[in-house]
């Protein structure tokens, strides 16, 4: 089996979980699908793989360590932990599965509470078999490889904590395999740029706290119970009320695009209080950044104890490309920085990795949108809709 605990997932994946257990939209129908971004071609013995490691997440339950784990993050209460010893992935009962012609189709339809959690392993699963089956792979090179990037942002000698570098492991979907994100968190587990991974099966193995707050699946779900215009500022809202006083305060910022969330983030005083971090995951990062700060001069008069985040297809020197440009002319940073970076940390053993997502396209009978400040990035599947949504933006 490639996955072999519920807990090998992405953290945000259960802020956002017991998030809509609070709000009551746990049983809410909605529907995910599979967006491969590359066309690729498939086998049909690739095909094959993938449904039957897809089916056998049926079979996984949590264990009372991992339970107890989640627990002691301070993050989730008592009563849902509770609850997440019953919980199971119905893939008979979810999940639409294809085959034609190499390509593969992909849906998930039920209750949002069952169907959300499928994203990150299912997509492990797509990477992992097809990483496997291509030529060239070397775990050795890519080693090698990581040991002299990381030895750009944290040269031997650096006096710690004077360097700033800060790095998150955002690698689970578009892994090369488990072993290899195994492999590359414990390299990077006791190096002080190293801030922790998403992935909460691995927090646990390295006795780190996991990172994550939200994605943008969380404000596609509130666009099925508000207007369109409300859906982003309710979102934030309810963020609020289910982690209240910035415990989980970074807010990502392009289910539309940079300036529409902007204008949001003014409407209540009390967001730049309790989202003192934002992250970006489209678009130019410099004009991004820009924007950012200037929203945090505008809402907060500072930016102390302001951080921005990154996240879209970060390597490591484009990161630290980044982090130099936000520097004055002393060489200090302006604002604090992370660097959330995924496939080429994960995934950087000479094979040619996925490009996939899998994201949320109807909640409560409502077509769902993600905009985005990067066209290529835009998922919705009713027109009509995301014309109405584009037309809503320009007069927000």
């Amino acid at each position: 089996m490639i996955i072999k605990s519920l807990l090998d997932n992405d953290f945000y994946k259960f802020t956002m979980l017991q998030g809509y257990w609070e709000l009551g939209y746990d049983k809410v129908i909605a529907e995910y699908k599979l967006v491969d971004r590359n066309e690729t071609t498939y086998t049909k013995e690739q095909y094959v793989k993938i449904k039957r490691e897809i089916e056998n997440l049926e079979n996984l339950r949590f264990t009372n360590k991992e339970i107890d784990f989640l627990f002691q993050t301070g993050v989730f209460k008592k009563e849902f932990c509770e609850h997440l010893k019953s919980f199971s992935l119905p893939v008979k009962e979810v999940m639409e599965m294809k085959f034609n012609k190499g390509k593969i189709v992909v849906r998930f339809k039920g209750e949002l509470s069952k169907v959300s959690m499928f994203e990150i392993p299912v997509m492990a699963i797509i990477s992992e078999v097809t990483c496997a089956d291509q030529e060239g792979a070397s775990l050795i090179r890519g080693g090698l490889e990581l040991d002299d990037k990381i030895s750009k942002v944290m040269p031997k000698g650096s006096n710690w904590p004077d360097h700033t570098f800060k790095l998150v492991d955002f690698g689970t979907r578009r892994r090369y395999s488990r072993f290899w994100q195994e492999e590359v968190v414990f390299f990077l587990k006791n190096n002080p740029i190293f801030v922790g991974t998403s992935n909460v099966l691995l927090s646990m193995k390295i006795n780190k706290k996991p990172v994550g707050t939200m994605a943008h699946e969380w404000f596609q779900v509130h666009q099925g119970f508000y207007n369109i215009e409300d859906s982003q500022v309710k979102a934030l809202e309810n963020w609020d009320k289910v982690y209240p006083n910035g415990v989980l305060g970074v807010a990502l910022t392009d289910i539309f695009d940079m300036d529409t969330f902007s204008k949001d983030f003014k409407k209540e005083d009390i967001f730049s209080k309790v989202f003192p971090s934002l992250r970006h995951d489209s678009g130019d990062p410099m004009e991004w950044a820009k924007k950012a700060m200037e929203l945090f001069l505008q809402t907060s008069n500072t930016l102390d104890d302001k951080t921005l985040v990154f996240s879209d297809g970060l390597t490591l020197d484009s990161a630290l490309e980044i982090q130099n440009k936000l520097k004055d002319s002393l060489g200090n940073l302006l604002i604090n920085v992370v660097f959330g970076i995924g496939t080429k940390l994960t995934n950087n053993v000479g094979v040619k990795a996925p490009n996939i997502v899998i994201k949320n396209v109807m909640t409560n009978d409502k077509p769902t949108a993600k905009i985005s400040d990067e066209p290529g990035k835009s998922i919705c599947e009713d027109q009509e809709y995301i014309e109405s949504v584009k037309d809503k933006m320009a007069h927000w």
